[in-house]
């Protein structure tokens, strides 16, 4: 029983006083929002890689769209491109691409009205970009970011927009040998020109995804937040990893382990496919796969 103020109790009585409620739901498990999904498209596409980004047109800025890519089982990579809220657009494929592995993740990132899209060759070796400056309308050629060493696949990438470059993207590479010798890159575009670097340790065996989310940062580096999942070097034990990322202008780099979210004792248990969200004013939101080796 909750007792009124003096206050509320004369307003109560007042001849003048008007019934009014309002009510106000805060809907959360463990401190997070809990999200509310809203189907907006079901097609008859197959399964394959897929991204998603978000961006903004030049002639709008306040109208906000969604960038899709998806590579269907001949190795093609379209993208449909379809405004925020909207039920239309979001089967218009546009062909951007052949001959892309189907094996490997695609990557979308945007910023404001740019946008980069990060596709594997379909012999696996080799990570293409193409751009947009006019929130996905247009894409420029597709450019060379990085190709593997012999014998190597590039299966994992994620990619975003940080604060200090154009477009960062992380990728891992399958060493396609019983040796824990996957590795882990980063890639970087700054003033028109792309770099690489490898992360200074192996990255275990079997890399199953990776997923970005752009975290603080300014003009002088950028923070990023990375999910990797696969079989570690030093357990060799299927789990899901979160890393840090500091990467300044200048290419110096910071890798931080932040610990393990999820691990399985059992080899044909695990997870794949990451995806790291993280709305304004929000947590960020991991996604992911669980298999148990016969379903998913």
């Amino acid at each position: 029983m909750r007792t009124l103020s003096p206050t509320l109790l004369s307003a109560q009585r007042s001849r003048t006083a008007r019934p009014c409620v309002r009510v106000t739901v805060d809907d959360r498990h463990v401190g997070v929002g809990r999200l509310r999904p809203q189907e907006v498209y079901s097609g008859p596409e197959g399964a394959g890689p897929n991204a998603l980004a978000y961006c903004t047109d030049t002639g709008l800025p306040s109208a906000g769209y969604i960038l899709r890519a998806w590579v269907d089982g001949n190795g093609d990579l379209r993208l449909c491109r379809a405004q925020v809220g909207s039920t239309v657009g979001w089967g218009a494929w546009t062909l951007l691409a052949s001959s892309v592995s189907t094996e490997a993740q695609v990557a979308l990132a945007g910023k404001g009205s740019r946008a980069y899209l990060l596709y594997v060759s379909g012999s696996g070796g080799t990570l293409f970009c193409r751009s947009s400056q006019d929130g996905g309308l247009t894409w420029g050629v597709a450019e060379v970011v990085y190709s593997a060493d012999a014998g190597c696949r590039l299966l994992s990438l994620a990619a975003v927009c940080p604060t200090a470059h154009d477009c960062l993207c992380l990728l891992a590479d399958d060493g396609q040998s019983e040796d824990p010798d996957d590795l882990v890159y980063v890639a970087w575009l700054k003033n028109g020109s792309w770099s690489v670097a490898a992360w200074p340790r192996d990255a275990g065996d079997g890399v199953a995804g990776l997923a970005a989310v752009n975290s603080n940062g300014d003009e002088t580096y950028s923070s990023i937040h990375f999910a990797l999942c696969g079989a570690f070097e030093d357990t060799g034990k299927p789990a899901a990893r979160l890393y840090h990322l500091q990467l300044t202008a200048e290419g110096l780099r910071l890798w931080i382990y932040r610990g393990v979210v999820l691990a399985s004792d059992a080899p044909e248990f695990g997870w794949s496919r990451p995806a790291l969200v993280q709305a304004e004013y929000d947590r960020p939101r991991l996604f992911l796969v669980q298999s148990d080796g016969v379903s998913a």
